[in-house]
């Protein structure tokens, strides 16, 4: 079942995430970032030092740093659990960051609609742009394993950088034609990509190809994953 956990607002709500040594929730809406420290039940806006509230993305780096993605390709930056916010990057080549993923060591990785990926390795004050090897400048989805490297998803394509980013590979070319919105790596190495409208596949090793897996899903739009403990 499902509790409402709007608390004080009624905020349309794109983006949420978790800080994980105290459980607080962030939420990224039009009008700012908003956190809860009692499960939703009571909201707080967090928007000093923000020009630009309109936000896309919220994520949260092993650091404890807190990103706010915002319409208008400006990139925010918290360090103090969202009291305050810096601008640390106005531009990634003229494109919207559109997804954002940490290694357990601190590297961060953001994607952009039109202009490619970036790689920060100061904990987000610079970026540099990593696209060789990649065909496309859209991302639409990134995934990080710390046993089975980086995958980056785009229009019809999937590929995997072993190095984080400096090289990629990729992984065969026989997916339908639609955008990779989610990537999910199990336990067992196997990766599973999310798709606009074409559903979900994974990748068989043995007979190196893409395989669908759909079987009783009635919308096949798929925007996330999770994968659960076992794998």
């Amino acid at each position: 079942t499902w509790t409402i956990a709007n608390g004080n607002q009624t905020r349309t709500v794109r983006t949420a995430c978790v800080m994980p040594d105290n459980d607080y929730l962030y939420v990224g809406t039009p009008n700012g970032v908003y956190h809860s420290t009692d499960d939703g039940a009571t909201w707080t806006q967090d928007i000093t030092g923000m020009t630009n509230r309109n936000v896309r993305l919220v994520a949260v780096s092993p650091t404890r740093a807190i990103f706010a993605s915002c319409f208008g390709r400006k990139l925010y930056r918290s360090l103090d659990y969202g009291q305050t916010w810096s601008l640390v990057n106005e531009t990634f080549g003229n494109g919207e960051i559109s997804t954002m993923i940490f290694t357990e060591d601190g590297v961060i990785f953001a994607g952009t609609e039109t202009a490619g990926l970036f790689r920060s390795l100061d904990n987000g004050a610079t970026w540099a742009s990593i696209q060789k090897g990649l065909n496309r400048l859209l991302v639409t989805s990134l995934c990080y394993s710390k046993n089975f490297g980086l995958y980056h998803g785009s229009y019809g394509e999937v590929h995997v950088s072993n190095d984080r980013g400096d090289t990629w590979t990729r992984i065969t070319n026989d997916l339908p034609v639609a955008s990779v919105y989610a990537i999910a790596i199990a336990s067992s190495g196997r990766p599973a990509v999310g798709m606009e409208v074409k559903g979900c596949y994974y990748y068989d090793a043995a007979t190196r190809a893409w395989l669908p897996a759909n079987t009783g899903l009635f919308n096949k739009s798929i925007l996330a994953f999770h994968v659960n403990k076992s794998g």
